[in-house]
């Protein structure tokens, strides 16, 4: 968690979401992969995704720089569940 003096969390939320992005690539290699992984390991790889990206977000859900990583975390969502971005 990165605090700054003013508390709009921007520090944090910058740092955060290439790690939730990272794991996202991961997620991705796993889920479309033709050899085809177990639901375990894609279902462990979304948690660590979730993880790092929700991580003290009670704290700084309030941030107006939230909805980057916001972005990022619903693209994790649709991985795992297989429905793609509407246009």
């Amino acid at each position: 968690m990165i605090l700054d003096k003013p508390l709009i969390y921007k520090e944090h939320c910058k740092k955060t979401n290439p790690k939730v992005n990272t794991r996202n690539c991961l997620l991705r290699i796993l889920e479309g992969s033709a050899w085809g992984a177990k639901p375990l390991t894609v279902r462990t790889t979304f948690s660590q995704c979730f993880s790092a990206g929700e991580y003290a977000s009670v704290v700084w859900c309030r941030s107006a720089y939230v909805k980057k990583l916001d972005i990022t975390l619903n693209e994790t969502c649709r991985i795992i569940t297989g429905y793609q971005r509407t246009q």
